[in-house]
């Protein structure tokens, strides 16, 4: 289970803005 792929609300909380939104667009590009 990559946490990146999947990221737990923890997670979100002390990922740095620049890379949520870049989460957020790989999510949905997928």
């Amino acid at each position: 289970m990559n946490r990146y792929e999947n990221p737990t609300k923890d997670d979100f909380a002390s990922t740095p803005r620049w890379r949520k939104e870049r989460m957020w667009r790989d999510v949905q590009n997928s």
